[in-house]
């Protein structure tokens, strides 16, 4: 069974499909593209949204940069010039949508995508905090009970260890209270 899409629905899935795959400037060249196109939507016969000046710097910084947005554009009529893209004759309205649907498509994409890397993030965030804490409360509990042991006769902290021996006061520790380090 042949693909019932027209050869322009299917140059426009493959501009689409660039875009998407794209790695630089996906989330720009889709606002650019999305406005250009709905310009020509709503004045198909204004000669200023006919044409795009790929020699422009913002229009190269906008568009040049991702891969596929130049395709998307010539397979919705666009013909490429000199550096210009040009609209010939009448635009085709229905080619025009499928585009503006095909690129909202991929910005949802992109939206859900960060989301979920971001509830990810947070996730792996919340787990190493929730470790933190016990190890907190971990310390915790031990100090308490060396507090505890501390009012017994002949005492030793267990949880701060000074290599092999038990640690019995400051000097333990490098604290000398004679030079003042107390």
């Amino acid at each position: 069974m042949g693909d019932k899409r027209s050869p322009g629905e299917i140059q426009v899935a493959v501009g689409a499909s660039m875009i998407a795959d794209s790695q630089t400037g996906q989330e720009v060249a889709i606002a650019t593209l999305q406005k250009l196109l709905a310009n020509v939507q709503r004045s198909p016969a204004e000669p200023k949204y006919r044409t795009i000046k790929l020699t422009n710097p913002k229009i190269q910084e906008r568009l040049c940069t991702c891969s596929g947005a130049v395709h998307l554009l010539t397979a919705c009529g666009f013909c490429d010039t000199n550096r210009v893209l040009t609209l010939a004759g009448e635009p085709n309205l229905a080619l025009l949508a499928l585009a503006q649907l095909r690129l909202a498509g991929i910005a949802a994409d992109a939206v859900e995508q960060q989301a979920a890397e971001k509830a990810e993030a947070l996730g792996t965030h919340a787990a190493e905090r929730a470790a933190e804490k016990e190890e907190k409360e971990a310390l915790r509990r031990a100090c308490s009970g060396d507090k505890k042991e501390r009012k017994q006769e002949g005492w030793t902290a267990s949880t701060a260890e000074k290599g092999k021996g038990q640690m019995k006061g400051f000097g333990d520790v490098g604290v000398d209270l004679d030079a003042g380090g107390g």
